[in-house]
């Protein structure tokens, strides 16, 4: 998960003795770091009902914790998951039109910053043999610094047509 949000469940325990029957419950979510965040800082667990989805976005790769806790203190342990936020990669165009000896330059993109000793690019092809993709495999180097924050996050490639095989 990388800027893609997700719906994660949030549930009380159906065996709980303090089920909360006649008012809702607004258990408050919280995120340890800034890996990822919430869309709200809480949910509404309708009243009768035991789950909700909350809406969890990535912000940048690695571990970190989720949490949600009893805001209206009923009595409900809270509890706490562990998220792991993945790094994505994509092209900066999910198409490409070319005729016969053209030849057009595009981007890989990473969402995060390359690690140290840099992260190679390997291309699939839908039919072989009608397109190349140079270099391949791409190479994007690591972030030589922290304070560097577009270094290490694409590299540009050039897509040329061949000629259908015979």
């Amino acid at each position: 998960m990388s800027n893609v949000p997700v719906a994660v469940g949030v549930y009380v325990a159906e065996h709980t003795p303090f089920a909360h029957v006649n008012a809702p419950m607004v258990p408050p979510v919280a995120v340890a770091d800034t890996f990822a965040f919430w869309s709200t800082a809480s949910v509404t667990i309708p009243a009768g009902q035991t789950s909700v989805n909350a809406t969890l976005n990535g912000r940048n790769a690695g571990t970190t914790s989720v949490y949600a806790v009893d805001g209206s203190n009923t009595a409900y342990a809270g509890d706490t998951a562990v998220l792991r936020v993945q790094a994505s990669l994509r092209m900066t165009t999910s198409s490409y039109g070319l005729v016969a000896t053209d030849q057009l330059l595009t981007q890989v993109l990473l969402s995060d910053p390359s690690p140290a000793g840099g992260t190679y690019v390997t291309f699939a092809y839908g039919t072989q043999g009608r397109a190349l993709v140079s270099p391949d495999p791409a190479f994007i180097p690591g972030t030589p610094s922290p304070y560097d924050e577009d270094w290490g996050t694409y590299t540009v490639l050039s897509i040329h047509r061949r000629n259908p095989p015979s």
